[in-house]
């Protein structure tokens, strides 16, 4: 997992990459050709729908119908993994977003079995729940999030890029698309222009504010998952 974090007067953006290798993929890779993503580029946001704007009482009805259990669990993570990063870096100033990480992971999640499953599940406090209920309700918090304060500028976009020629099963890509709206597209790993189709798309979610998180793709690799994270809003208490 790789992150990167600017703070800009009032605007922060974070980025969580997760690469996945052979070795971590099981459910989202196809054992037959039937049923299986075209071997072509897709990419879904030219023709997206734009965001609908939501009133104050559907965002109150998206809010409470987030599974209590399901915001304990999420800030159960957020705190470990706090805790883990302090002992890490002590001394150090340290800014994270759990639901960044939280949402890679959870992607990955999806197309993930056998122990791989088990050790993602356990990881991030996912017990008690299915997999259909943990999209559901990773969906209606991300919308909630994005629609919270119609002052502040919150963006959340996430991205699939996997290695041209790879076989991935469809249920995978459709439940991330579906649940994550996340951009899907098969390029070519071995380009020398790969790295920078990958960093132009970190570049525009986060309006410009990081331009390059990739300097070049290892051989081995053959999926990214990136989740970006996009904040601009004024301070309660400006300092």
């Amino acid at each position: 997992m790789k992150t990167a974090k600017i703070r800009l007067a009032t605007t922060i953006l974070i980025i969580a990459i997760l690469t996945i290798m052979p070795a971590l993929l099981t459910n989202c890779t196809s054992k037959e050709k039937e049923g299986t993503v075209p071997g072509k580029e897709t990419r879904d946001e030219e023709t997206a729908a734009p965001e609908e704007e939501i009133t104050p009482e559907e965002l109150g009805n998206l809010v409470s119908s987030v599974d209590s259990r399901f915001i304990s669990s999420n800030t159960e993570f957020g705190f470990s993994i706090f805790k883990e990063l302090t002992q890490e870096d002590k001394g150090k100033n340290i800014f994270i977003s759990p639901l960044s990480i939280l949402t890679a992971l959870t992607m990955a999640y999806n197309g993930a079995e056998g122990t791989t499953a088990s050790a993602i599940k356990k990881a991030l406090n996912f017990n008690g729940f299915d997999p259909g209920s943990l999209n559901e309700n990773f969906s209606i918090l991300i919308k909630s999030i994005i629609s919270a304060d119609t002052d502040i500028d919150t963006r959340i976009a996430n991205s699939i890029w996997y290695r041209s020629g790879y076989d991935v099963r469809e249920e995978f890509i459709e439940k991330n698309k579906k649940y994550f709206d996340a951009e899907v597209s098969e390029i070519d790993f071995s380009s020398p222009d790969a790295p920078g189709r990958i960093n132009s798309w970190i570049e525009e979610k986060t309006k410009g504010k990081i331009d390059k998180m990739i300097d070049s793709i290892p051989p081995d690799a053959v999926m990214y998952l990136i989740n970006a994270i996009y904040f601009k809003g004024d301070w309660t208490y400006p300092f």
